[in-house]
């Protein structure tokens, strides 16, 4: 017979009678969980105490021929759950051997995708900007990819790598379950939430470290009520390791009225509270805000959506709206106690807007940190 007895992290067998594995009298080993010195090993009696005082077991051999002749034991059924997290071994020779190494290979090391999610009410210029940026990465020598997930969109003007219309089409929806178009729209995105494995299919396929850019739909209520979209894209932050920035575009021409352009800026709000990810807010089609008229402020007014109590005046201006002055001073006083919310500027044909656009959109998922690709201006 032989006895171990563990003491504080070393594993010491005693024995009186020489083993042909193990040729000395005593051995020492470092205190780690094993599969088994050299064999099966049948236990004969097992004794544990705590981790902090002694240990013996007492065990016979199948190996070695006689049970007198054996100063191994099968530790690896007894040792304490502590011990496996070391992730260390004793082999036969007692040479000591990493398990997770013999367990399985290393995983594959695979660099972040970053890009950015499009969100904007219809007409917002959201496709149109999609494809702007796509011409515009390339031609700055970054490689990019662009995902539609707007499953009524049936005329896209760019390259496509990931259609969500593959796996359902709104129009169909309409028709077999007699929606219209905002509930087949909603019933859509639920669909896509409910069958993630089609996206994370698609994504694994294209080519790592490309910048993804996310067309989504232009329904208000899917980026600000509903849970679907939201739970794409907490899938793609979360399970596909994707660094995504949220770019909420709206239409510049809101800023020539007062109650539109606070109910954007609070739309904008919501959306950045809703999916919860970093957030660029765009005025967008400002080339075209001078066909709308004269601002009541400069443009960098707007932009940082400060102080929006100077707008009041204007707003019970109008008989209907003046009945609500406390609501619109309430509403007006909520976007500055939060100070979330400014905007910047966007022309798709102009190259300069577009590059401090995509700086701003950079520095926000931490791009320019990561050494990748070429960033204009930086």
């Amino acid at each position: 017979m032989h006895k171990v007895s563990l003491y504080a992290g070393v594993m010491v067998i005693h024995s009186n009678h020489p083993c042909p594995l193990s040729p000395s009298p005593v051995d020492v080993f470092p205190w780690t969980p094993c599969f088994q010195l050299h064999t099966a090993l049948v236990p004969a009696q097992v004794q544990l105490v705590s981790q902090s005082k002694k240990v013996e077991r007492e065990g016979t051999c199948s190996a070695s021929g006689t049970p007198s002749h054996c100063r191994c034991v099968a530790i690896h059924r007894y040792q304490d759950r502590f011990l496996r997290r070391q992730g260390r071994a004793v082999d036969a020779t007692g040479v000591a051997r990493s398990v997770l190494a013999a367990k399985s290979p290393k995983p594959k090391t695979v660099r972040m995708r970053f890009g950015q999610v499009v969100v904007g009410p219809p007409g917002s210029g959201k496709t149109t900007y999609c494809r702007g940026l796509q011409e515009f990465l390339h031609g700055v020598g970054r490689e990019s990819r662009v995902l539609n997930l707007d499953p009524a969109n049936d005329r896209l003007p760019y390259e496509c790598d990931v259609d969500v219309r593959n796996l359902i089409e709104a129009e169909e929806v309409q028709t077999e379950l007699g929606l219209g178009p905002n509930g087949s729209m909603v019933y859509c995105m639920d669909y896509l939430a409910s069958n993630l494995d089609w996206l994370e299919e698609r994504i694994h396929a294209l080519p790592e470290n490309v910048y993804m850019i996310v067309d989504c739909p232009g329904q208000v209520e899917l980026f600000t009520l509903h849970d679907s979209l939201r739970k794409v894209v907490d899938h793609m932050v979360r399970t596909l390791q994707c660094r995504l920035a949220c770019v909420h575009l709206i239409d510049a021409h809101l800023c020539q009225d007062a109650g539109k352009y606070i109910g954007a800026v609070l739309l904008s709000l919501n959306t950045m509270l809703h999916l919860a990810l970093p957030h660029v807010n765009v005025l967008s089609k400002i080339d075209l805000l001078g066909r709308y008229g004269e601002l009541a402020f400069d443009l960098e007014y707007y932009t940082d959506a400060q102080d929006l109590e100077y707008l009041l005046h204007e707003l019970n201006a109008d008989p209907l709206a003046s009945r609500f002055e406390k609501l619109n001073r309430g509403l007006c006083e909520i976007v500055g106690d939060y100070g979330l919310v400014q905007f910047m500027t966007l022309h798709v044909e102009d190259k300069e807007l577009m590059g401090q656009l995509l700086k701003g959109v950079d520095k926000a998922v931490g791009y320019v940190a990561t050494g990748q690709g070429t960033t204009p201006g930086s």
